[in-house]
């Protein structure tokens, strides 16, 4: 079983039976001069049964994420691509969510066995992307509509960190 989110409650309401079906791959490579990659990709059929208008609203059909890392000495430099992709928003999949592209950047340093400093620039290429999207009723100046709504994601920020294990 599955649920609806209900706004006006702000509960969750159970739904019809599901089917899911999908294919996840992961692979990861080390190597012994601190060379690192690994990733992921993901395939999902997700749909409810025995109804005609079978999307699942938010239910993601595919997602992919590849990050590749250097450690030189005290250093750790990285870099992440993600992807997800579109998702019906209705049952009908008259609707549908935008995919999302989304890339980050980050130096970690190693100042000591207690001690490390993060700097980190995420969303790097300044995407317009969306951290989730709906479709719903919504009212603008007396009138009613259905369509999609979003909230959008943090445009390219930093983000500076200092780490102390004790």
């Amino acid at each position: 079983m599955d649920g609806n989110y209900v706004r006006t409650s702000g509960t969750t309401e159970p739904n019809g039976a599901t089917q899911r079906n999908g294919l996840e791959l992961i692979a990861s490579y080390f190597n012994r001069s601190g060379f690192e990659v690994d990733g992921f990709i993901t395939l999902v059929d997700a749909r409810f049964v025995n109804v005609a208008d079978n999307g699942i609203p938010n239910a993601i059909e595919e997602s992919a994420a590849v990050s590749i890392g250097q450690t030189l000495g005290d250093f750790k430099l990285g870099y992440k691509l993600k992807y997800i992709g579109s998702a019906p928003l209705v049952e009908d999949r008259s609707i549908k969510s935008d995919s999302v592209i989304n890339s980050d950047l980050f130096v970690n340093y190693e100042v000591n066995n207690h001690l490390s400093l993060n700097f980190s620039i995420f969303n790097l290429f300044d995407r317009d992307n969306s951290d989730i999207q709906y479709a719903h009723d919504y009212f603008l100046a007396g009138n009613q509509a259905f369509g999609k709504t979003f909230h959008p994601a943090l445009p390219r920020h930093v983000r500076v960190t200092a780490n102390w294990l004790f």
